[in-house]
């Protein structure tokens, strides 16, 4: 039961997901112990129970391995169109910034985060196209490297998304990464193709990449991101569903 999930005033057990529980925490236990970054989709339609799962992995996560590096992001439909949003979050949250805090205080942010992790040779590199990805401007003038980039479609890209990648490989030199990724059928093909080159990139890093969507919105989801292992939810049986009536009305919801 946890207490943190209420229903009716009542704490409620996750129910149904054992399956599911122990293969994404056998994926973390393989990431942290191997140094192997792995990625896996969970499907379902909505409704089904991908967020109350993602919330119960991150409650047993805790209890079994004290603290780790979360990342989160989630997909908008209202920002599809906007290159990097969904890992754009991810970053954010990475070095502690705000949506509320001034330019200047975002920039110092980004700036010590990377300081902290990165060789010193490549923190303005990183912080530039990170600062670029995420519409966190620099206050000092752009380099020659940055503002060639920004003639050469390719060449940005490029910078953008190894500049991420370079970010997420020194976090993961510090300890075991988990970057959970919700509503990626609202993904925007900028944050998929740098997700899709994150994980060639790390393959020997303790990275955990657990996505989810809604499969009938975005059916080809899974082949645009190679090697994701899919995790399907089914939906609950008529024994679970009594378990759960039971666990929240007591005797009153047998009858």
């Amino acid at each position: 039961v946890d207490e943190t999930r209420s229903l009716l005033g009542q704490p409620t057990p996750c129910v149904g997901r054992d399956h599911e529980l122990a293969i994404l925490d056998v994926l973390f236990t393989e990431c942290k112990e191997d140094s192997t970054a792995r990625i896996t989709l969970i499907t379902a339609p909505a409704g089904m129970g991908k967020s109350r799962l993602r919330h119960e992995f991150l409650r047993r996560l805790k209890a079994r391995h004290g603290a780790v590096n979360v990342l989160f992001g989630r997909g908008d439909p209202l920002l599809i169109g906007s290159p990097y949003a969904l890992l754009g979050q991810a970053v954010r949250q990475l070095c502690g910034i705000l949506e509320r805090d001034e330019p200047a205080a975002q920039q110092a942010k980004l700036w010590q985060h990377v300081y902290n992790r990165v060789p010193d040779s490549e923190v303005r590199r990183v912080v530039e196209f990170i600062g670029a990805q995420c519409g966190i401007g620099s206050p000092d003038p752009e380099s020659l490297q940055l503002r060639a980039a920004r003639s050469d479609a390719r060449m940005m890209t490029d910078q953008l998304n190894r500049a991420f990648v370079d970010l997420m490989r020194a976090e993961c030199a510090e300890g075991p990464v988990l970057l959970i990724l919700e509503d990626l059928h609202w993904a925007e093909p900028a944050s998929l193709a740098v997700l899709q080159r994150l994980v060639r990139s790390v393959a020997r890093r303790p990275l955990l990449v657990v996505g989810s969507y809604r499969q009938d919105e975005r059916p080809t989801l899974a082949d645009e991101i190679p090697g994701a292992q899919l995790l399907p939810l089914h939906r609950l049986s008529v024994d679970e569903l009594m378990l759960l009536s039971t666990s929240m009305l007591g005797e009153v919801g047998r009858s």
